[in-house]
């Protein structure tokens, strides 16, 4: 009897360390029945599913930390598997008090008695909501530093380019520069021969002018008599027109004296 008050002893006293064991680590910690009734739970695991202490979990399934739909398509397809693997670990989402979602990491170890038969099922849950925000983040800021990189390599090939582009623009600048030079050589040979010919062409044009002032001058003069003639012309024009109108008066009273009928 002594044996046995002394080996309880030795169980509770292991149970107090490992109870107080697990109100220091930061992970939440649960043990529950095969039938996901909740035997213990450590305080960790109560605050980060926003419950203020222990007592108000105990007894309930663990499908409280779950919503339907995901006991129904996450938790208790895992923990089948956990009873035929002994131990499986992944992301699910957990359930939070207010009804707000969270990411986890979540493990569960299957628990057996001496006789080595399945009793209940350990569950390790980490909650990942900071991680997971620092990996988005630094997923991001990767993706960013990416995105500058092949900006940067954009930017030193499009810089090459241009240095490359000012090369061949220099050349081509220093080859046009030549070609300036000859080609104002030959236009100033070119403005001497037409200085000379200009120079011959001037006589050639004062020449010309005295000519063209001669031919004016006659031109005047025949533009002169021209119009003499012309007003001369019109006089007659005018005069004939006169007496034109003179005889077509004539002719009109006569045939007025012709129509008159005969006196009886």
């Amino acid at each position: 009897m002594d044996t046995i008050f002394t080996d309880l002893r030795k169980v509770e006293h292991t149970l107090r360390q490992l109870t107080f064991i697990a109100e220091q680590i930061d992970e939440g910690v649960a043990l529950i029945d095969l039938s996901g009734v909740i035997s213990y739970i450590n305080t960790p695991m109560a605050r980060i599913h926003g419950y203020s202490s222990t007592e108000e979990l105990a007894g309930k399934n663990i499908s409280v930390f779950h919503t339907e739909e995901q006991m129904k398509t996450d938790v208790t397809a895992m923990i089948e598997e956990v009873k035929n693997r002994g131990q499986l670990s992944g992301p699910v989402e957990h359930l939070r008090s207010d009804g707000s979602l969270f990411a986890t990491q979540t493990k569960m170890s299957l628990l057996k008695d001496g006789a080595d038969e399945a009793v209940g099922l350990a569950v390790f849950v980490s909650d990942t909501t900071e991680r997971k925000k620092r990996e988005e983040s630094f997923n991001n800021r990767i993706a960013e530093l990416k995105e500058d990189n092949e900006k940067l390599k954009k930017e030193i090939c499009e810089h090459r380019d241009f240095e490359a582009s000012l090369i061949t623009q220099s050349s081509e600048i220093i080859a046009a520069k030549d070609n300036l030079q000859q080609e104002k050589a030959e236009c100033q040979n070119t403005i001497e021969q037409l200085k000379r010919q200009l120079e011959e062409k001037n006589v050639d044009i004062e020449q010309l002018t005295e000519r063209l002032r001669g031919q004016i001058n006659e031109y005047r003069r025949f533009e002169e008599l021209a119009k003499e003639s012309r007003d001369k012309l019109q006089q007659q024009i005018d005069k004939s027109a006169k007496e034109l109108a003179f005889v077509d008066q004539q002719l009109q009273f006569s045939d007025s004296q012709t129509e008159q009928p005969e006196t009886i």
